[in-house]
């Protein structure tokens, strides 16, 4: 790309603390921490000069909640030129659906219109992704359970599994 030095932003949202993120090693990486606290005017340029946004995982119906507040959901359908990388979390923020939208409704706190349309993410594609496919931890992983929420959508599902591999699995679950 013709924009200058090579730059990775990366955000994420979560309430709860999570695991660090893998070290990217040699990606000159800046972090854009909570974004939706920051006047626009301190992040849209920063945002619009990365090669890539590498979005983070944590809570869907959170992360899709403050996109959609600091007006980066309205923002990441004119970065053509970017790449939007997304990590558990961040992967089902931009589809059509939330597949947590049920786990993800308990945490909303009392008082808080966060959980209506939970059930809906951004829809800046036009599919549906389950991350963690088969994990033991989680027991609606199971590529039966997938299928079965993914038949009560209508736009493609995709499973993917966390097996870090060459050739990871990506399962067309309906």
């Amino acid at each position: 790309m013709a924009r200058g030095p090579r730059r990775l932003r990366e955000g994420g949202a979560s309430r709860q603390s999570g695991s660090a993120p893998p070290d990217l090693g040699q990606f000159p990486l800046r972090r854009n921490g909570n974004c939706p606290r920051s006047a626009r005017s301190s992040w849209v340029p920063a945002v619009r000069e990365a090669d890539a946004l590498l979005v983070w995982g944590g809570d869907v119906l959170y992360l899709t909640h403050w996109l959609r507040q600091s007006g980066l959901a309205d923002l990441l359908p004119s970065l053509s030129e970017t790449v939007y990388v997304g990590v558990s979390a961040g992967s089902i923020a931009v589809t059509p659906y939330n597949c947590d939208a049920e786990f993800d409704s308990q945490f909303v706190p009392d008082g808080s219109d966060m959980a209506q349309g939970a059930d809906r993410a951004l829809g800046l594609v036009d599919f549906t992704l389950y991350p963690h496919l088969n994990h033991p931890d989680k027991e609606d992983t199971a590529l039966s359970t997938i299928q079965n929420w993914a038949s009560g959508v209508p736009v493609p599902t995709y499973a993917i599994d966390d097996v870090p591999s060459a050739e990871p699995a990506l399962h067309r679950a309906i």
